[in-house]
């Protein structure tokens, strides 16, 4: 206390690291307070204190570090599936946090300075003030800023040193396993938008695994069909595009657009509405056909 109030006479800045171990665990408000109040703390950490020993050393460790006299001192490592009784339980150590963090935030927040609460809130803005709280890439685990992590900082291998997806592989669970996308396999990965299993244009998914115009693709392998446009939202065609459409039913069984989105028009239909733009001396060619006797029918607006 004789250093503390040096400080203070002199009006030095300083900032309190304390350690939570066995003997202050369960009295993590009390402890807080002290600081605060008693000492006029503003800025505080807290580190918790875990021994480790193995089964040779745990009855030595338990003991103590410090040379012991007429005894042999052990030499501290952190090795040990163990720890010593010195050491702050886990469930001792959330309590004493969540003690003092419930009088900070209604009390203090903006006046004291809890450096764990303060890096935890800026690690929530990917500001990574504490390296305990930053991201790793390498350790197997998809963490913030992450696109992957399979276990290694290496290139080449679907997942990049910087652990981000690397162009024409697709990765999935941790750690990440990364294969390279191959359109065609009835797989969506990567920047497929569809994969119908093969790699032939004019089906609906067209040979780069893209969606093609007019087109709606589900599940995978994709199952592509034409959509269906109306005279208020109509479907684009591409030059140079085959398209075609299949409707089945009486037309009395099929949606009726003629009245209500299509005034100009007072038949039943039209059932697809596209929208083209053709450019002068260009011809439009329509191939109809029809079944069960129903006539097929294009109108030109």
């Amino acid at each position: 206390m004789r250093g503390w109030e040096y400080l203070r006479k002199h009006g030095v800045d300083f900032n309190i690291l304390c350690t939570v171990n066995a003997a202050n665990q369960q009295h993590g408000l009390a402890v807080y307070r002290f600081f605060r109040d008693q000492l006029g703390a503003k800025w505080v950490q807290f580190i918790p204190i875990i021994e480790r020993a193995t089964e040779q050393t745990i009855t030595i460790a338990n003991k103590g570090w410090s040379e012991q006299p007429g005894k042999k001192r052990l030499l501290y490592t952190q090795t040990g599936n163990l720890v010593t009784e010195r050491t702050v339980g886990a469930r001792q150590y959330g309590q004493f946090l969540i003690d003092i963090f419930e009088e900070w935030v209604r009390h203090d927040v903006g006046q004291v300075y809890v450096q764990l609460f303060d890096v935890t809130l800026e690690a929530f803005f990917d500001r990574h003030l504490l390296c305990i709280h930053a991201p790793t890439c390498g350790n197997g685990i998809s963490e913030a800023g992450e696109s992957c992590d399979d276990g290694n900082q290496e290139d080449n291998d679907g997942c990049s040193a910087t652990c981000t997806v690397e162009s024409g592989f697709a990765c999935s669970d941790e750690p990440s396993l990364c294969l390279p996308v191959a359109c065609g396999d009835g797989v969506i990965s990567g920047d497929e938008a569809c994969d119908d299993a093969n790699q032939v244009g004019g089906d609906g998914c067209s040979a780069a695994c893209e969606v093609e115009p007019g087109f709606t693709c589900l599940g995978a392998p994709s199952a592509c069909v034409l959509a269906e446009g109306t005279c208020e939202s109509p479907l684009p065609l591409v030059a140079g595009v085959a398209l075609s459409h299949t409707s089945v039913g009486a037309p009395s069984e099929r949606d009726d657009y003629g009245g209500a989105i299509c005034p100009s028009h007072s038949f039943a239909g039209p059932e697809v509405v596209h929208a083209i733009e053709v450019p002068p001396g260009e011809a439009l060619r329509a191939t109809l056909s029809a079944e069960g006797g129903y006539p097929a029918s294009v109108v030109v607006t």
